[in-house]
């Protein structure tokens, strides 16, 4: 966590006109600074390794908080992050050549699509960008990186000569941390 000036730029500086030093959480993930003058700050959070931002407190999930204090004996509290962990979504494609309802054979080349909840909206990374689809190799894999938690849909693109009805399509997928 870093303590900002108003500009969201320039590091705070303490009654002494020290620089602030940038802290990190502690277990229970309060944090705390502390000689601070009266002032309007930003407050930035760096996310821990394999996290992301669900939300921050003033509406833009954008890893900081404005945060107005005025020191008059009390504290400024509320001003919260909330991380969650990012995953790879993985698994394969395979094709039932038998009509035997098990999966035979690895599928190279078909494309599978990681979408929102919604099953229409196509999913975004930790870090906002949309998760371009993937296109499975020759063991039949595909992997999804960087995904933050939540609920997904993975669509599958039958790919020639291959259809639901003649031919069975197995789609499995793990998801990793």
């Amino acid at each position: 966590m870093t303590l900002y000036e108003s500009d969201g730029t320039t590091v705070a500086s303490d009654a002494n006109g020290v620089d602030i030093a940038a802290i990190t959480t502690l277990a229970d993930g309060l944090y705390s600074f502390t000689n601070v003058p009266s002032g309007d700050y930003v407050v930035k959070e760096t996310n821990p390794a394999n996290h992301a931002s669900v939300s921050d407190v003033d509406t833009a999930n954008d890893d900081s908080v404005t945060a107005s204090v005025t020191v008059t004996g009390g504290a400024v509290t509320g001003k919260d992050f909330v991380d969650a962990p990012i995953s790879d979504i993985s698994g394969s494609v395979q094709a039932d050549t038998d009509n035997d309802n098990v999966a035979d054979t690895p599928l190279a080349g078909v494309t599978v699509t990681l979408y929102e909840a919604d099953g229409t909206t196509v999913a975004t990374d930790a870090n906002g960008v949309a998760i371009p689809a993937q296109t499975t190799v020759a063991n039949g894999s595909y992997t999804f990186a960087n995904v933050p938690a939540g609920d997904y849909v993975i669509i599958e693109t039958n790919p020639a000569n291959h259809a639901s009805s003649r031919m069975l399509l197995y789609l499995t997928m793990t998801v990793s941390r």
